[in-house]
């Protein structure tokens, strides 16, 4: 392996370790919450915008309820990585993970 692929390769580490942190971080920062606001902190999360967090809560039954506080309405941190865990597992597997997964292969 050449000094430059070296060089790649740790820098490419570096950036992978870096994500993680963040992940990281940014869940223990959701976790000391015990709400979040809908839909302004729920769309940072999920990556979403205003009007695709409110045609997600109308069109999904499981999805978590808010509360109307004022004219703000929040989101239980619990309810929402309950959803989101159980919309994971729901998901179906892509081709290519379905294959590394399956022992018959």
């Amino acid at each position: 392996m050449s000094k430059m692929d070296a060089k790649l390769q740790a820098a490419l580490l570096a950036s992978e370790e870096e994500a993680v942190s963040r992940q990281v971080a940014a869940k223990a920062t959701l976790m000391s919450m015990p709400m979040i606001t809908f839909p302004e902190e729920y769309g940072s999360i999920v990556g979403q915008g205003k009007s695709a967090a409110y045609a997600m809560k109308a069109k999904d039954p499981d999805f978590p309820d808010t509360i109307l506080i004022g004219r703000q309405r929040f989101m239980r941190t619990e309810a929402l990585l309950a959803w989101m865990l159980s919309k994971e597992r729901a998901a179906p597997l892509p081709e290519d993970q379905k294959k590394e997964n399956d022992p018959t292969v």
